[in-house]
C-alpha cells in the first residue's frame, strides 16, 4: 500500500486517533482511497518490478528528436535491462531523462539513446523493451528509510508469512512510534513484502510475501529492514480523504425543501485531495521535451 494505518492516524481527529477499534475499516478505506487517487493519477507511488514491450513506438509518436527518445508511458524509478530490438544496450548506449531535472532525482519520463537509433517498428518483435522499477517518487535513492530493526528468524524462510522483529513498536528514523504498522511496504535485501498485521506483544510481523514484482526470498537472521516512504504529497492526499471518511461515517447531510425532508449524498472527494491528483496527472499529460 502506499499508505499505513501509521500515515492515516496523523490525519485523524485524537478522538478517532486513540480508537484501535476502527484498523480494520481504515485499512479498508486507505486501499479504496488508494485506488481512486491512482485511478485519477494514471501512476503508482509503490515501486513495481515490469517490463515494457513496444512495437509500435514510432507509429504512436512515442520516440522524439529523430527516433533518439523514447517516452515512457510512466514515471520510472529505476532501469535494470533495456533492449533496441533484441539488442540488449549497456549504460552507455543510453542515458534516463527526468521528469522535472531542475527539481528532482527522479523518475524518469524518457530514455535517450546516444550512439543509435530505436529499432523500426514490427508486429513480431519488440523495438524497445525496458525491465525496471516503475512507480513515482521525487527522489527514489532516499525513498527506503531503514526502520532500524532486523530479521530475527533464523532465517526466515522464503514461504513463511510471519516475520519476527527486534520491536515492532520501536521509534522509526522519524523517532515516531511504532516504526512498523498495517499497510506499510518493507524491503528485505531485493525482495518487498506488505505488513498486514503486527503484534506489539510478540514483536511479529503478519506479511505478505513478493509484492509488486519481487521475489520471495529466504533472509538470515541480522538482515536489514527498510520501509517505504511514498511521495508525501501522495499520502497526505490519500489520509486526508480518508480523515474524512471516518469523520463522516454512517452520517449524510439531510436537506429540507417545503417541509420535505431527504437525505443530501454531497461529494466525497476534498477540493484539496482532487488538486493534488490533478497536479499529479498533469505531469504525464502533456508531451516531455526537457533535456
Amino acid at each position: 500500500m502506499i499508505t499505513s494505518i501509521k500515515d492515516a492516524r496523523r490525519e485523524l481527529k485524537p478522538t478517532l486517533s486513540s480508537d484501535t477499534s476502527n484498523n480494520a475499516y481504515l485499512v479498508q478505506a486507505l486501499r479504496a482511497a488508494e485506488r481512486r487517487f491512482v485511478d485519477r493519477v494514471g501512476f503508482d507511488f509503490v515501486p513495481a518490478v515490469r517490463t515494457l514491450e513496444m512495437y509500435d513506438a514510432y507509429r504512436d509518436d512515442r520516440v522524439l528528436h529523430n527516433g533518439g527518445r523514447l517516452m515512457l508511458p510512466g514515471p520510472l524509478l529505476a532501469a535494470s535491462a533495456i533492449a533496441n530490438g533484441v539488442t540488449a544496450l549497456t549504460s552507455s548506449d543510453y542515458r534516463l531523462v527526468v521528469l522535472d531535472p531542475t527539481r528532482l532525482t527522479t523518475p524518469y519520463a524518457a530514455a535517450q539513446l546516444i550512439s543509435t537509433l530505436w529499432a523500426a517498428d514490427s508486429l513480431t518483435t519488440p523495438n524497445a523493451t525496458l525491465t525496471g522499477t516503475w512507480g513515482y517518487h521525487a527522489d527514489y535513492a532516499n525513498a527506503w528509510l531503514t526502520s532500524g530493526d532486523t530479521v530475527r528468524d533464523n532465517p526466515l524462510t522464503s514461504g513463511a508469512t510471519s516475520l519476527t522483529v527486534a520491536d515492532a513498536d520501536g521509534v522509526d528514523a522519524y523517532g515516531e512510534t511504532p516504526r512498523f504498522s498495517p499497510g506499510q511496504v518493507i524491503q528485505i535485501e531485493s525482495e518487498w513484502l506488505e505488513v498486514l498485521a503486527v503484534n506489539t506483544t510478540t514483536n511479529v510481523l503478519t506479511v505478505k510475501r513478493g509484492i509488486n514484482g519481487s521475489t520471495a526470498a529466504a533472509h538470515v537472521q541480522g538482515t536489514a529492514i527498510s520501509i517505504w516512504e511514498a511521495d508525501p504529497a501522495a499520502v497526505r492526499a490519500i489520509t486526508r480523504w480518508v480523515a474524512l471518511w471516518l469523520d463522516r461515517r454512517g452520517a449524510f447531510d439531510k436537506l429540507s425543501l417545503q417541509g420535505m425532508t431527504a437525505l443530501e449524498f454531497p461529494s466525497d472527494l476534498p477540493d484539496d485531495v482532487a488538486n493534488s491528483a490533478a497536479a499529479f496527472r498533469a505531469l504525464f499529460s502533456t508531451p516531455f521535451m526537457a533535456v
